[in-house]
């Protein structure tokens, strides 16, 4: 979440519920199409109900505690994917004086992809995709693939809507 101006930032109190936000946070949401995420309409809802899939929800939950018990900055690496692009992302989670935690997401880069892909969390049973919050990657048979190459394998289609469960793979697990 962040646009070429900045960094976005919000930030969440001990029950991790948003309190503030900031940045260019309107904008972004805007630009994805998801006016639902418009600030007024989010401060005050709890962080983990933004998350998809209860595995990534877990593991930022941990990173959010972590910060806390440590009262240190932590730095985390993911992927925010739009249909035509990877976007390379920072999160930054870190304790300020006020007993908050303030959390800013900052794009470090982009790549396209050469047709379009999209995902969306799948919100009923069948057999969605499975999806790694962090990294992007799709799970296939033989391990993590880019979507590129889970394409090509028919594990996603270009064009449609993939719906997909949000998950941490195990790389990710152990690098992080």
């Amino acid at each position: 979440m962040s646009t070429n101006e900045g960094p976005i930032y919000y930030c969440v109190d001990r029950t991790d519920t948003i309190v503030e936000i900031g940045g260019s946070w309107d904008r972004f949401a805007e630009m994805s199409g998801a006016m639902d995420l418009f600030a007024h309409k989010v401060i005050g809802t709890g962080l983990l109900s933004h998350i998809s899939g209860d595995v990534t929800q877990s593991f930022v939950a941990a990173a959010l505690d972590a910060a806390r018990v440590l009262n240190a900055r932590r730095v985390m690496p993911y992927r925010c994917d739009a249909p035509r692009f990877k976007r390379f992302m920072e999160m930054k989670v870190e304790p300020v004086p006020s007993g908050l935690l303030r959390v800013s997401h900052r794009l470090i880069r982009t790549e396209r992809f050469p047709y379009e892909l999209n995902f969306k969390a799948s919100a009923t049973g069948g057999s969605p995709t499975i999806r790694c919050s962090l990294c992007g990657r799709i799970s296939g048979a033989d391990g993590w693939l880019e979507p590129e190459e889970a394409s090509l394998l028919g594990l996603v289609r270009t064009g449609d809507v993939n719906q997909v469960i949000y998950t941490v793979c195990e790389p990710c697990k152990s690098v992080r």
